[in-house]
């Protein structure tokens, strides 16, 4: 179950080392009731450079990203 606070990567081909950490959700992702959206403020660190800035960081689905462990973070 993904929380407020959590530490979180991407699921996907070419962003293995995307980080964030969850600022709010869930909310029910627009005309479905299958997949909540959190809102992610990824570290520019590890943000690709072809991403379009999010300050307020951006929502994604719960399929899309996943938590990680302690040692991922670090």
């Amino acid at each position: 179950m993904i929380s407020i606070g959590d530490y979180v990567g991407f699921h996907g081909r070419g962003y293995d080392k995307l980080r964030g950490i969850v600022l709010e959700g869930p909310r029910i992702a627009d005309g479905t009731m299958q997949h909540k959206q959190f809102r992610v403020k990824w570290f520019a660190g590890t943000t690709p450079y072809h991403w379009n800035p999010r300050p307020k960081g951006s929502w994604e689905s719960d399929t899309n990203i996943k938590i990680l462990s302690s040692v991922e973070t670090k």
